[in-house]
């Protein structure tokens, strides 16, 4: 899937230079052995299951046992006309993973197959596939005319490609294809001045794209100038003493012949290189309108974070103006409220009677309680508004301050405090102190009808999360989802005291510092309340 320009370049390089050979078969072997030791997967081992290269070849023209397999592997012997001329996809070359596919001479299979006719060969799609993709009709390869053989030397030709082999209809031999991993099949080759067809085949595990297959098409190239030396010459070993023969026209028309291919491989350089230099032009104009488009995308963003900074910070002065008014016009009238109660127990006790002064202790209570509400509404505000400062707090040392201070309040009380050392984390120390004041004054609270108090503070690496435990009254889990809504109580206020703001606080602070809370518990039986901290590093 990586294979690049550069590679291709490389690839035709080491081609070019496999010259130091004796026959066509020895450099089809030279070709296939590089290319299988070449190729490799994203995990640099070889990629290849096989790699072979074939050549059509007359039968009269093949070495006697080559011509014994293919007249035996005719199935028309009786009706084949000319069967000495009958073209033969031969093997040259073989390299793969077993021992007996290293070498033309160990293949069984696939030695000498007789091209009879256009509906024989039709009749194997893969071979019909690789001429045809190869830009030649099957007739060009079974009776090549002068004009074909011309025309083949001024252009170079595709490949074949069949990026997913397992389960394709191009490729016979699926049990192989399976057993071995095939993913992927390349084939690439050309017609040699002697009407021939060369063709290199690759058996793949790893995937190939069609990107990657195209830059084979001057691998080809490279290819046919390794096998050119031998056109009419020595293809096969045992034609060694044929060699000698070859006349003076013969070397000239492969001189020829390499000079026009070498002709076609520089523009087919060029070729390729421009289409990757229009592909990374392409590549270089997307990645700079991406930059653009980030750019836009980050002003617009600078712009809603900017207008949303204005918004909330336009919010904070309403709501600080808001809490002025809280503080200042709801207090007034209780402070009336509060005044007229008491100079109307002072000036006319003598007259009410007992349930009157039942119902002014009630006012008073309500007044006491609504001053309690507007100082809880105050504190979930500045909570909200604070700015935060971060820097490293001991929470057990906060901790063992607030427990210190609770048992001054009531100093007859057994409340046994227990706070695990050094638990440090990052965060606003007068927030954090807060939290701690709420969950911990909760406990101490809830914990007050126990002869024997128990409230510990510590950290469980298990759930990665502080925790602040206590033995009380507890809570019914089906009511946790309303532990943390402000205003919300779980018990009576003829039990426990309080305005219901404490763990929507708590909850709140941690919002600020992105972390979490969470409560467990039972009736009875105690309350566990757990909290993380955005950058919590716990013990």
């Amino acid at each position: 899937m990586d294979f690049a320009l550069s590679d291709m370049i490389r690839c035709g390089r080491e081609l070019r230079g496999l010259n130091a050979s004796n026959s066509m078969e020895e450099a089809a072997q030279r070709v296939v052995d590089y290319l299988r030791s070449a190729l490799v997967g994203v995990d640099g081992q070889q990629a290849c299951a096989l790699v072979r290269c074939f050549i059509t070849h007359p039968v009269s023209r093949l070495p006697d046992d080559l011509a014994r397999v293919a007249r035996a592997s005719l199935q028309s012997p009786d009706q084949a006309d000319g069967i000495d001329e009958i073209p033969c996809l031969t093997l040259l070359g073989s390299s793969g993973e077993r021992a007996e596919w290293n070498g033309r001479q160990g293949s069984r299979g696939h030695r000498a197959i007789p091209l009879e006719s256009v509906a024989v060969v039709e009749r194997a799609p893969m071979i019909a596939q690789l001429i045809q993709q190869m830009g030649l009709s099957v007739s060009d390869v079974l009776r090549p005319s002068e004009d074909v053989l011309l025309d083949a030397q001024q252009r170079s030709f595709n490949v074949f490609h069949v990026e997913e082999a397992l389960g394709s209809a191009s490729v016979p031999g699926q049990a192989f294809v399976a057993e071995h991993g095939v993913r992927s099949v390349l084939g690439f080759g050309g017609l040699l001045p002697s009407g021939d067809l060369f063709a290199v085949i690759v058996f793949s595990k790893a995937a190939i794209s069609r990107e990657a297959a195209d830059l084979f098409r001057t691998i080809a190239l490279s290819t046919k100038l390794v096998l050119l030396p031998f056109v009419r010459g020595p293809v096969f070993r045992d034609g060694l003493a044929a060699a000698a023969a070859a006349t003076d026209a013969a070397f000239r028309e492969r001189q020829q012949a390499e000079i026009a291919t070498l002709q076609l491989l520089i523009p087919a350089l060029e070729d390729a290189a421009l289409q990757q230099t229009r592909k990374l032009q392409i590549a270089v104009v997307e990645a700079r309108q991406r930059t653009e488009d980030l750019r836009l995308l980050n002003a617009e963003l600078e712009s809603r974070v900017e207008k949303r900074t204005s918004d909330l910070r336009a919010a904070n002065e309403e709501m600080t103006t808001f809490s002025y008014s809280v503080s200042h016009d709801l207090r007034a009238p209780l402070r009336t409220i509060d005044g007229f109660v008491a100079a109307i127990e002072e000036d006319y006790a003598g007259v009410l009677d007992e349930t009157g002064r039942g119902y002014l202790t009630r006012v008073r209570r309500g007044a006491v309680r609504m001053g309690e509400l507007i100082d809880a509404m105050l504190q979930l505000s500045r909570v909200t508004r604070a700015e935060l400062s971060r820097e490293r707090v001991n929470l057990s040392t906060l901790a063992g301050e607030i427990a210190q201070e609770l048992t001054e309040t009531l100093p007859g009380r057994k409340v046994r405090f227990e706070i695990d050392p050094e638990l440090w984390v990052t965060g606003d120390r007068r927030l954090l102190r807060a939290l701690l004041q709420n969950l911990l004054s909760n406990a101490f609270k809830f914990t007050g009808r126990k002869e024997r108090a128990e409230i510990r503070v510590g950290w469980s690496a298990a759930d990665r999360a502080f925790f602040v435990r206590d033995n009380g009254a507890g809570f019914s889990p089906e009511q946790a989802g309303k532990l943390f809504q402000p205003f919300s109580r779980l018990h009576a206020r003829e039990e426990f005291d309080g305005t219901g703001v404490g763990l929507a606080t708590v909850a709140r602070i941690l919002r600020r510092h992105g972390g979490t809370v969470w409560g467990t518990g039972a009736v009875g039986e105690g309350a566990t309340f757990w909290f993380r901290v955005l950058e919590t590093d716990g013990q």
